[in-house]
């Protein structure tokens, strides 16, 4: 008789730096491979080298092979583009995480007086409940940037996603958290 895996914890109590208590948790495994393939991230510049026998070998340019104004023109192009479409996924990741991966029941008169303070700051509250959950998680769970980080860095390690995968995550994360403030 095999015995039989534990399960992974998927869910995780948390306390946001505005002091609500929620519930974060795992999302589909198969979400943010999804989320990748919506993001179209560039194609690194290329070079073209004549063979003896006519032919020619193209070849990807590196920080090495930048030789003209032109090359390094098509680089600089190329480095933004992808710190563009790194941006674009790392906030598709941060909404699938509010939308998907906090888990929280506002009620009761301290959600009514948000939604009070959201009219008078002129930021209407829409009367569907998803969005209204989102706006409400977005305006009044995350109060740092901080917060961001770590509720995305609980909610990928909740989903199993490889560690190697959370580093890379941090790393554009930061850069694009200090690009967004």
């Amino acid at each position: 008789m095999s015995k039989r895996k534990q399960p992974r914890i998927r869910t995780k109590m948390h306390t946001s730096s505005t002091g609500i208590k929620i519930t974060l948790r795992g999302l589909p495994p198969l979400v943010i491979p999804r989320l990748n393939e919506t993001i179209v991230f560039p194609d690194k510049p290329t070079y073209e080298v004549p063979t003896e026998d006519g032919h020619v070998e193209v070849y990807e340019h590196d920080l090495e092979s930048l030789n003209t104004d032109e090359d390094r023109a098509a680089w600089d192009k190329y480095l933004e583009d992808l710190e563009g479409a790194e941006v674009e996924l790392t906030s598709k990741v941060i909404k699938v995480v509010l939308l998907e991966g906090i888990k929280v029941q506002p009620k009761g008169v301290e959600f009514e007086k948000w939604k009070k303070r959201q009219a008078l700051m002129g930021m209407p509250v829409s009367d569907d409940e998803e969005e209204m959950l989102l706006h409400y998680k977005e305006t009044r769970i995350i109060g740092t940037a901080e917060d961001i980080r770590e509720i995305t860095l609980i909610v990928m390690e909740l989903t199993g996603v490889p560690k190697e995968e959370i580093d890379k995550l941090v790393a554009s994360f930061s850069d694009s958290v200090e690009s967004e403030s």
